[in-house]
């Protein structure tokens, strides 16, 4: 009789050890279920911060500060003692402008024309004459090298061209493409589609960090 106590007492305790083990279990369960939950929101909220910020004219602008940065870059550099350097930053950043013109001529100036008043529509039209002056001037640099002694030259006023329109585009076009609720949004993640299928993607994560970091210096610079 005394060892029928202890087998019950036995099975008293597997079964209140069992019971303990599966509430742990439920536990656990239910904490990784809540850090779950909080990843996703996290991540969800990162990408909504994301999407709010790529539309189309902070894209454009995030490309104006980019090539200022390039120009300035270029007027300190000897074009005979950093002939490799030069080239390489002038090469970039006839890239970057080529990109970028094509994309708001397709994209972002025919919404516009066709959203907002005869006044901008005429801001469109200088923009896509001003367009066709620095087109001609890419060109000429890109058939030409540090060698030629008009080559910083050429591009020092392709960059006076480039901050002239930036300016104008800035102050007039853009405020008039807000006040005209122009979709920016959509046409952002259309020029971040043609970026990124050009290999020059706006990107998150490291290189948005570096973006964010390089237009904090070229508008110190800039406005310097």
């Amino acid at each position: 009789m005394p060892t029928a106590k202890k087998r019950s007492s036995t099975r008293s305790s597997s079964s209140k050890s069992g019971g303990s083990s599966r509430k742990s279990t439920k536990s656990t369960k239910s904490t990784g279920a809540r850090k779950s939950s909080s990843r996703g929101s996290s991540s969800t909220s990162g990408a909504s911060s994301r999407s709010r910020s790529q539309d189309a004219i902070a894209l454009l602008t995030q490309d104006h500060r980019r090539v200022q940065k390039m120009f300035k870059q270029a007027e300190k550099l000897d074009r005979e003692e950093d002939a490799e350097e030069l080239q390489q930053l002038v090469q970039l950043a006839c890239q970057e402008l080529t990109l970028h013109t094509q994309l708001e001529e397709e994209l972002f100036y025919p919404a516009v024309a066709a959203a907002v008043n005869e006044k901008s529509q005429d801001l469109v039209q200088e923009a896509q004459i001003e367009h066709n002056s620095a087109k001609q001037l890419i060109a000429q640099l890109e058939q030409s090298s540090p060698q030629d002694e008009s080559y910083q030259a050429m591009f020092k006023v392709l960059g006076e061209y480039v901050n002239h329109h930036i300016q104008e585009e800035e102050k007039e076009m853009f405020p008039a493409a807000k006040k005209a609720k122009v979709d920016v949004k959509a046409i952002g993640q259309e020029i971040l589609q043609q970026k990124e299928a050009a290999g020059m993607g706006g990107g998150s994560g490291a290189q948005g960090a570096q973006g964010s970091r390089e237009m904090e210096m070229s508008d110190e610079e800039t406005t310097s």
